[in-house]
């Protein structure tokens, strides 16, 4: 993480003298301390997270020149883990009609809310799935950004390196393996360093009076491996976790009146790996669309109302998927500020139709002071069949304290 920091700062360097001096001298941080402890509400009430964070962030430069960096520190109590890390350090040039920022970075994209369409850049760390909500999850890419700016249409040109492999559930949050215990299973094979093997972004937006559009284009991998089966020369199985290339093609809209807003996006991707039904049968490479449709209501009084509908759908479905064709999702969701907006509501319910599942999450946060936050939420999880049904003895109940400086 240092060494990531520092070349960071390098690049101010790469300036000029002067003007790495003028960065420093107006360096400034805030940042926060927070505690977070949950607990399972099934028998037998085990402690299902407890962590303590501290995140430090970092800025620097005015006008044509700022530094960001953003620096997490995590012990984790429940199950003795530790991380320091570098969330995101980059810098930032300005020019007329044009910016560039260079350096570990989120990308943000698309208008879903709590589900993940279009916005592919940035890989997630799922290791608490749901739990924890997608601003915090979203993990940095080590990448070039470019953006060509007019008074209503930007355009984004984005180039990493190297691809940031996402993280998958892990601990209670595990999900099963659709392969059996005992099969052999080699190391996993992730993308190299090579020009060709890097991630590559391009996108259009367009910002008028009454519609935002955007259109994309995304040329990386997997955020997870997939389990390719591969037979010996004797006819053994062995399982080989590789990362496989995706290209998507993206589209978003959103158009406000009066007090609702209408969006939607949607995705077109090629080269998924799907899981087959068989599990000794190879994976099967299918292209998937991937849409919403929301709409998002503000009658006033601090209060907001969210409805969606996705599907992820199989255009070329056929028999021996373990999939179905059409994998619909519902969101319903509703927020307030309250006392004098002190108190923030938040309620947010996600149903998948196809496996009877359902995933709920309730939050208050109350401005005990400026700086001092208490936390409280209650997760709950239901189903025939799936992760929702499978997660059902993690129903929990959370407190959460921050502190922020």
């Amino acid at each position: 993480m240092c060494r990531r920091l520092i070349a960071v700062l390098l690049c101010c360097g790469c300036l000029s003298p002067a003007a790495s001096g003028e960065l420093l001298d107006t360096l400034s941080w805030d940042g926060f301390v927070e505690t977070y402890q949950a607990l399972q509400l099934a028998a037998p009430q085990d402690t299902q997270g407890s962590r303590a964070r501290a995140r430090l962030r970092l800025y620097a430069g005015e006008g044509d020149r700022q530094l960001f960096a953003r620096i997490t520190a995590e012990r984790d109590l429940a199950f003795e883990g530790n991380r320091i890390e570098l969330d995101e350090g980059y810098l930032d040039l300005v020019g007329r009609g044009w910016d560039a920022r260079l350096g570990r970075q989120v990308v943000i994209w698309g208008r879903a809310d709590g589900l993940r369409i279009v916005d592919r850049v940035s890989t997630l760390d799922s290791s608490e799935s749901l739990t924890r909500e997608l601003d915090e999850v979203r993990l940095g890419v080590d990448a070039l950004r470019l953006r060509r700016l007019d008074d209503s249409s930007q355009i984004t040109l984005i180039w990493s390196p190297r691809f940031r492999p996402g993280r998958a559930p892990s601990e209670v949050w595990a999900l099963p393996d659709p392969v059996p215990e005992g099969v052999a299973r080699a190391g996993v094979e992730r993308p190299g360093s090579a020009l060709d093997e890097g991630v590559f972004a391009a996108r259009w937006s367009y910002y008028g009076a009454g519609l935002d559009l955007a259109v994309s284009v995304l040329h990386t991998w997997e955020d997870l491996p997939s389990l390719d089966r591969e037979y010996g020369a004797d006819g053994a199985l062995t399982l080989v976790p590789r990362h496989h290339r995706l290209t998507l093609w993206g589209l978003e809209f959103a158009r406000p009146w009066q007090s609702f807003v209408f969006r939607g996006e949607a995705v077109y991707i090629q080269g998924q790996r799907l899981e087959p039904a068989d599990w000794r049968d190879p994976l099967r490479r299918e292209d998937l669309l991937h849409w919403m449709l929301g709409l998002d209501w503000t009658p006033g009084n601090n209060w907001t109302l969210i409805a969606q509908v996705s599907d992820a759908w199989i255009p070329g479905y056929g028999q021996g998927l373990a999939s179905e064709a059409h994998t619909p999702v519902l969101t319903l969701g509703l927020s307030a500020d309250l006392l004098r907006e002190t108190l923030e509501f938040s309620n947010l319910l996600f149903v998948r139709p196809n496996e009877q599942g359902y995933y709920n999450r309730l939050s208050l946060d109350y401005a005990v002071t400026d700086r001092f936050h208490a936390g409280l939420g209650l997760d709950l999880f239901g189903g025939e069949e799936g992760a929702f049904a499978f997660y059902k003895e993690n129903d929990q109940l959370w407190l959460k304290l921050k502190y922020s400086f």
